[in-house]
């Protein structure tokens, strides 16, 4: 009999979703990597074959669940977007179903308590490790693209173009903060009707900049 050929790229993804349901469940400090591999269904060794540690494994796993969160709030937008649309539209829209995606999302709440411990136990190493960053890269491209193209058609002034990065980090760090507040707060707030103001005052202090 054959060797069974085994699909690395699609054996790295299984082991990384499997990782993500032990982090949001156990937290990263007491998820274990012979946790995960029976999780995955694979051995511990097959783990480092993959990846160099669990902090490497972690990462792997948020920026996964990312992809996954890109990909809902895409397939959403594209059944309920007018083509025709503005730019400033189309923004707007593409915001408000992130949060919305974000926010019914079934890892939220746990992977947001996962992520604010780390941020107080493991500063340096999610720093050193540019999370943040690689993990908001395709929203950030997306807000970016969307102002270019409002400033091309007049809606948003020149001006916007130069800080256009620094609007998308804005309007991502504010959905952060807004989601966070009401993972902990489900009764005091609803994120969607608060981001949907904080996203409404915003552009229109970008279009009167």
């Amino acid at each position: 009999m054959a060797p069974k050929i085994v699909d690395k790229s699609e054996r790295k993804q299984t082991i990384a979703r499997g990782a993500l349901e032990v982090f949001s469940r156990a937290g990263f400090e007491k998820a274990t990597l012979a946790s995960i591999a029976v999780e995955c269904g694979v051995g511990k060794g097959t783990l480092y074959e993959y990846f160099n540690s669990k902090e490497d494994l972690f990462l792997e796993a948020v920026l996964l669940w990312m992809h996954q969160l890109e990909t809902e709030t895409m397939n959403r937008l594209h059944s309920k977007t007018d083509s025709t649309a503005s730019p400033l539209s189309q923004l707007r829209t593409y915001l408000l179903t992130t949060v919305d995606v974000f926010t019914h999302d079934p890892y939220f709440k746990r992977m947001s308590i996962v992520m604010t411990h780390l941020m107080i136990s493991h500063t340096d190493w999610l720093v050193k490790s540019e999370m943040m960053a690689k993990s908001t890269e395709a929203f950030r491209g997306m807000i970016v693209d969307l102002i270019h193209a409002a400033v091309e058609l007049k809606e948003l002034p020149n001006s916007a173009l130069k800080s256009a990065e620094h609007h998308a980090i804005n309007l991502i760090a504010g959905m952060d903060g807004i989601e966070l507040h009401a993972s902990i707060s489900e009764c005091y707030l609803d994120a969607s009707h608060q981001y949907q103001i904080y996203v409404d005052t915003y552009l229109k202090g970008i279009r009167h900049s």
